[in-house]
């Protein structure tokens, strides 16, 4: 097993925490790919704690958060701060299962676990720094060759036995799917997570969008919650897009805006 079968979802991990040690049967690393929504990056987490030598909750705050300034960001907010952001704390919601707040998101100890595999949570306007970072060449904190690294295709072609759909991924970025409708930009990559947040990076578009959690429940198959804003979206902004180079840019040396998308939960603090 490799960093790579995390990154791009090729690991067979299974769901559960208990079964975390057992792959899928029959499931050969890098030649199969299946979504892992939260086992696979307690061992990637695990591997950066030890690799730094620090909780996981300190690598992020001095490795990425304190540089980007993202300040009132979090994976999990401490109790001290929760009362310090008091009624800025956003209401997640499980719109599926009830049109009410879903109490156990909310909970002052589920907001203050540290997850390795979620749970982050801050302003909206903070998740878009991280984006302008990624879009401005890494601004220090990372090389171009690295974004390009992390945002090109890694994973091609594969049928994802999660979503049940072929699906591109980068190197923990998710890159041109048609799930997101027919007028997908082959250039743009993020990240989906449910409840919470749906980032889109698109190059070369002054777009920034936020759709907010519907206010009642309705049937619909799996995972069309990541689909249909995503297509109506794209269908508004989508135009031919250009790849990045190495040093992270847009060959016009133009500086785009970045694009990003809100699923359910909405941000975890408000503003």
């Amino acid at each position: 097993m490799t960093f790579r079968h995390i990154l791009t979802h090729t690991g067979g991990f299974r769901q559960e925490p208990a079964d975390l040690y057992e792959l899928e049967p029959d499931w050969l690393p890098g030649e199969r790919a299946g979504y892992h929504p939260s086992t696979s990056w307690y061992v990637l987490g695990e591997a950066v704690c030890r690799i730094y030598g620090q909780p996981f909750q300190e690598v992020v705050r001095s490795q990425l958060f304190d540089p980007v300034g993202m300040k009132d960001s979090w994976i999990g907010i401490p109790p001290d701060r929760q009362t310090e952001y008091g009624e800025r704390i956003g209401w997640m919601y499980l719109t599926r299962m009830s049109p009410e707040p879903h109490d156990p998101s909310n909970s002052r100890p589920e907001i203050a676990h540290v997850r390795q595999s979620g749970n982050g949570r801050g302003p909206i306007q903070e998740l878009g720094c991280l984006y302008e970072m990624l879009l401005a060449g890494g601004e220090g904190l990372l090389a171009g060759r690295t974004i390009a690294a992390l945002t090109s295709r890694k994973r091609v072609g594969l049928f994802d036995h999660t979503f049940q759909h072929e699906m591109d991924w980068g190197l923990g970025f998710m890159v041109d799917n048609n799930r997101y409708g027919p007028d997908t930009v082959p250039y743009s990559f993020g990240r989906l997570r449910g409840p919470g947040t749906r980032p889109r990076r698109r190059p070369r578009l002054q777009r920034h969008a936020r759709r907010t959690p519907p206010q009642h429940p309705r049937p619909r198959p799996p995972h069309s919650h990541i689909r249909g804003p995503g297509a109506q979206l794209s269908r508004s902004t989508g135009r031919a897009l250009s790849p990045v180079d190495e040093r992270g840019r847009q060959p016009s040396g133009r500086r785009p805006a970045f694009f990003v998308t809100l699923c359910l939960g909405g941000s975890a603090l408000d503003g």
